[in-house]
Parts: C-alpha cells; sequence; structure tokens
C-alpha cells in the first residue's frame, strides 16, 4: 500500500480507530499491540514491540501480559468491516477452549480470533525463545476450536468482518462496502 495501513483514512477515522471503536462494542478491554515505531491513537493502552516488524506472536504475547481478562480476542487493524456480532460469538464459542478461530474459504483466520489468556502465557514462551513468529505455531499447542463459515455466518451473514484490505483495489473496496468515502485533507495549492 505504500504507507502503514492503520493510518489509511477510513471515513472520518483511520483504519485503526475504526477497528478500535467497532472492538469497544463488543468487548470491555482494548490493549492496542503496536510495532515498535508504528503510530497510534491516544487514550488506548499500547503494548509495543522490542523491534519493528516481528509479527504477531509476539504481539499477542505482549498483549497477555497485560490483559486482566479470562479470554483476548485479536483482531487486525485491517478488518475495517469487522462486524461487533462476530466478536460476540467468538467469545461465546470459545468457553472451555484454550481459542476460538475461524475457517473462511479454506482459510485460518489467527488474526480474527480468540485466545485464552491464561493459555497463551503458558504457551508462548517456548515458541518465541525459538524464534517462532506465527500465530499456527501457537494454535497447535492449544486446544482449538475452529469454527465454519455456515457457524461464522450466524454473526455475520456476509463475512464482512473477513474483507482483505491489503491492496488499494481492496482498500477502495472496503471503503465501498461500507459507503464511506476517504476524508484525508486536502492538499495544499502550490
Amino acid at each position: 500500500m505504500g504507507r502503514d495501513k492503520a493510518l489509511l483514512p477510513f471515513g472520518p477515522e483511520t483504519l485503526l480507530e475504526r477497528v478500535i471503536r467497532l472492538s469497544r462494542s463488543a468487548v470491555d478491554e482494548v490493549v492496542l499491540a503496536a510495532g515498535a515505531s508504528q503510530a497510534v491513537p491516544g487514550g488506548i493502552p499500547v503494548i509495543r514491540d522490542a523491534r519493528d516488524g516481528l509479527g504477531p506472536l509476539p504481539a499477542l504475547a505482549g498483549a497477555a501480559s497485560v490483559v486482566e481478562t479470562d479470554y483476548m480476542v485479536l483482531v487486525a487493524c485491517d478488518t475495517p468491516l469487522l462486524q461487533p456480532a462476530l466478536i460476540r460469538l467468538l467469545l461465546d464459542r470459545a468457553q472451555g477452549w484454550d481459542a476460538c478461530v475461524p475457517i473462511v474459504g479454506g482459510v485460518v483466520m489467527t488474526t480474527c480470533a480468540v485466545y485464552r489468556t491464561r493459555a497463551v502465557k503458558a504457551a508462548v514462551g517456548p515458541l518465541l525463545l525459538a524464534g517462532g513468529t506465527s500465530l499456527r505455531s501457537l494454535l497447535s499447542s492449544l486446544r482449538t476450536l475452529y469454527l465454519d463459515e455456515p457457524t461464522l455466518r450466524q454473526a455475520d451473514p456476509q463475512l464482512l468482518s473477513f474483507t482483505p484490505c491489503n491492496t488499494p483495489a481492496e482498500y477502495a473496496q472496503s471503503l465501498a462496502l461500507a459507503g464511506v468515502a476517504v476524508n484525508e485533507p486536502p492538499m495544499p495549492a502550490v
């Protein structure tokens, strides 16, 4: 995309601000796991990676170190069509499991999932010591419930929460699906 996706404008807010707002409507506590030098909005607890580019596993480990709830919801910053009802479904189904993870189009959606905080704390250390950065490696050591598309559609009928936003075309599609415009400040006249 040529710039930090989290800061892309999405209507009157950035992608990240939108995902935080949508998440807050479904959970009581939001903690932001960010890169070492990533710009983030104020007013929210932030856990920073030791250096940029470490991946999602260290970010989840950092969040687990400060979260006080039994379960954590991990959501990527580039999910502007996240449906709060989906978060509630994942939390409900996670009870009794170490993780509850969607599968959409045959892909395991590790960054739109629920993890049991104490299970992450117990399992993540050895993975990090071995240089792991993958959430899939974590899932292999947890009791994981995978949810299929028909189950996910109970909360998110169009599976909008999983709309990719990795390319300019996908970003434009996400804006269109949300019915919002890019509200960037106008460029100064030269």
